[in-house]
């Protein structure tokens, strides 16, 4: 087992264009160490960014012991290094990861998780108002009765797989290949062991930007900027008729259960433009859609990575007699980088009807050096 190497004096080193920003310090206020039992990941392969999350690159112990912010600072130490950090993101990164450790953490099963994310999805679709938000998305009255269909449909059951998509790896780490079941175990232990708060601050490895927790927003889609530029979750969130619902104007300052309403409103927001395009004589295949679980986890997974996936499947669905899950398979106007996010994405819905969710008895704390707070 090889643990990974904790960052001397808790530096976070910014690989930033600008100088001034290329090195900065981060205020120690604790170090909270937890030991846990590993439950059924033992003997499993770490790697990756899986490796840099848990602290131990290779074979899962049975115990484990976890510095969370440390933890964290390798991750985005590990962005940096593959992807640098823009300005704007350096400014505030060490503000993030003091802000983290100031925080109350609340350890959970992936099954509390669940309740707590569709607790959250009720609120919100009791409070939206779906006429406004489709008709300023320019949906005639048919189409708007569809979003309504897709906004009923979509819950923490299909959250869940997008989320474990965006934050966590492909490809096979273990001898029978079984990478999305090893995801939603991992998905669990993080959750009982460090709490949904660690998951807020997982760093996005694949861009410059402040893009972080479980579904990787950036400041493209959550932003209200001061010249009245508006990314689509943040224009959505106009439409939520309850104050203390509507989402803050940056990824920045989302917190708990913002995550999810904002990854539902990114959803709304792409399923209203695959509905603009969906000719009127083939609006009852949709239907077909909804009923399909793990077709609709795929759509998310692969609009999310690539905003043109959703006009692409209303061409599939007006060329096709059915909305067939092959639609982003069969597609040569998607780059293969969306087919895999697609694939991946199915594979996690198939394994999360499978595994999910999973109630680790072993995974409580045994032993805190430090109160986990």
């Amino acid at each position: 087992m090889a643990q990974i190497e904790k960052i001397g004096d808790s530096d976070l080193v910014f690989q930033s264009k600008l100088d001034s920003f290329a090195k900065r310090k981060i205020k120690e206020s604790r170090e909270v160490t937890v030991t846990a039992e590993t439950g059924t990941l033992v003997g499993r392969m770490s790697k990756d960014v899986v490796a840099v999350l848990l602290g131990v690159d290779g074979m899962i112990p049975k115990t484990l012991t976890i510095t969370p912010k440390v933890n964290l600072e390798n991750a985005w130490n590990r962005k940096i290094k593959y992807s640098g950090l823009s300005d704007a993101a350096a400014h505030k990164l060490p503000l993030l990861i003091n802000a983290f450790e100031k925080t109350t953490r609340n350890p959970m099963t992936i099954k509390d998780f669940e309740f707590n994310v569709e607790s959250a999805l009720n609120e919100l679709k009791n409070n939206f108002d779906f006429d406004k938000y489709g008709k300023a998305m320019g949906l005639d009255e048919a189409r708007i009765q569809k979003l309504k269909q897709f906004a009923k449909t979509v819950s923490a059951k299909h959250l869940i797989p997008y989320l474990i998509t965006e934050m966590l790896p492909g490809g096979v780490v273990t001898s029978k290949g079984e990478v999305s079941a090893r995801n939603i175990k991992i998905l669990d232990f993080l959750l009982s062991t460090l709490g949904p708060e660690y998951i807020d601050m997982v760093p996005a490895q694949g861009d410059e930007y402040l893009s972080l927790g479980g579904y990787q927003f950036t400041s493209l889609s959550i932003k209200n900027d001061s010249d009245g530029t508006s990314g689509p979750i943040s224009k959505a969130s106009k439409y939520v008729t309850k104050p203390n619902l509507s989402l803050p104007g940056s990824v920045y300052l989302l917190r708990g259960a913002d995550h999810h309403v904002a990854a539902y409103l990114l959803a709304l927001h792409h399923f209203s433009v695959t509905l603009k395009k969906v000719e009127s004589s083939r609006l009852v295949e949709v239907d077909n859609f909804l009923k399909n679980y793990i077709q609709v986890v795929g759509y998310l997974g692969a609009c999310h990575n690539q905003s043109q996936s959703a006009n692409d499947f209303a061409r599939y669905i007006n060329g096709k007699s059915g909305a067939q899950i092959e639609f982003v398979r069969k597609s040569d106007k998607l780059s293969k980088r969306v087919v895999e996010h697609y694939n991946k994405s199915v594979d996690n819905a198939i394994a999360y009807k499978v595994y999910g969710p999973l109630s680790y008895k072993t995974v409580t704390p045994v032993k805190n050096t430090k109160d986990l707070k």
